[in-house]
């Protein structure tokens, strides 16, 4: 199964921090300071520092949900499967009405095997913003992870119904119809995720599925 490349996806909303008189070029520095860094870092992928940043804002703010997020989310590019729910589900309990937190703390159970969690978290990340393929792709992950392919199907059905441009969801009904056996199917899903990953310019995906094809 396909895991779709993800990137670090943070709130556009930063709180800001005031320290008081700055003693110093260290006390001088905000949340909004640490964060930006933060992400800068993330973008030229130095993720290590990245996380130092997102955990230098924690200290001056220990409930900051743009930095909690960050910081889980930056684990999660470090394969730091643990410290990302850690992080994540802080966020959440800080901002539980926050659904892009819920969404990406639904994804970081998905990664640690905890496969009811991930479900009912991802249903409430949908509970509080309905509507998004994202959440309902993830949840086709999971239910094909536990063998349950009627739920699977029907999450990467209202993912595309969602968003009919949405390559990744025919790419995994692809995936999911091959492994099954159903050849005309995933014909037909491969088929709709290539053209439109050729639109996008993800070339290795476009190369990946006329491999795929060709077991057809």
């Amino acid at each position: 199964m396909k895991r779709r490349l993800r990137v670090l996806l943070f709130s556009a909303v930063i709180c800001l921090v005031s320290l008081g008189v700055a003693v110093d070029v260290y006390a001088a520095e905000t949340v909004d300071d640490h964060v930006q860094k933060a992400l800068k870092l993330s973008r030229e992928n130095k993720l290590k520092d990245a996380l130092l940043e997102f955990e230098a804002a924690l200290k001056i703010e220990p409930n900051n949900v743009t930095a909690l997020t960050g910081a889980g989310l930056t684990c999660n590019m470090l394969k730091q499967v643990g410290p990302a729910v850690a992080y994540l589900e802080k966020a959440a309990n800080v901002s539980p009405n926050d659904a892009e937190v819920f969404y990406h703390l639904g994804y970081m159970y998905y990664k640690a095997g905890k496969y009811n969690d991930a479900i009912s978290t991802m249903n409430k990340s949908l509970a509080l913003r309905p509507n998004n393929e994202s959440v309902y792709y993830d949840l086709g992950l999971v239910y094909w992870k536990m063998g349950d392919d009627a739920n699977a199907i029907a999450s990467y059905d209202k993912a595309v119904q969602i968003n009919p441009r949405f390559a990744d969801g025919y790419f995994d009904l692809g995936e999911f119809y091959l492994a099954k056996g159903d050849k005309q199917k995933a014909k037909y899903n491969y088929d709709k995720a290539k053209t439109l990953y050729k639109e996008l310019g993800r070339e290795e995906d476009v190369k990946y599925i006329d491999e795929q094809l060709k077991k057809l």
